[in-house]
């Protein structure tokens, strides 16, 4: 197990309803390490995942976006995007991009029960240690 799959599972360990957490490269769109116990996660599904992610964060219309920032204000709005929250019906998703490494997010997938506010303690709490780890 590599030092950011321990991760991971630390981080997955750590938070009470945690689904899924896992270290994706924005610029290729390719997971670097997750962390599941969820027998339907093959590899195409964390692949797919891992896309939807990239496309939040680097997508067309979000480039689209941060050009027309960048022009309007004169100064670069170029992966302005850091974090996001999204919830769906049944889970929520904290994904927060590395300030030493812009091109990586981490991504954890947690069910609807899970604090908030704890999701996000423990993703920042890792950070760090990621950064030191990629």
């Amino acid at each position: 197990m590599s030092k950011l799959d321990e991760i991971c599972a630390e981080v997955y360990s750590e938070v009470d309803g945690a689904i899924a957490v896992a270290v994706v490269d924005l610029d290729s769109g390719m997971p670097l390490s997750v962390y599941h116990q969820v027998s339907h996660f093959d590899q195409n599904y964390v692949d797919l995942v891992s896309a939807a992610a990239v496309d939040m964060f680097r997508g067309k219309t979000v480039r689209m976006v941060e050009d027309q920032l960048t022009k309007q204000r004169n100064k670069s709005a170029l992966h302005s995007i850091q974090e996001v929250q999204m919830t769906t019906a049944g889970t929520l998703h904290f994904m927060i991009v590395l300030p030493e490494h812009q091109h990586i997010v981490v991504v954890m997938v947690t069910s609807k029960r899970t604090s908030t506010g704890m999701g996000w303690a423990s993703l920042r709490r890792a950070v760090p240690t990621i950064s030191q780890n990629i």
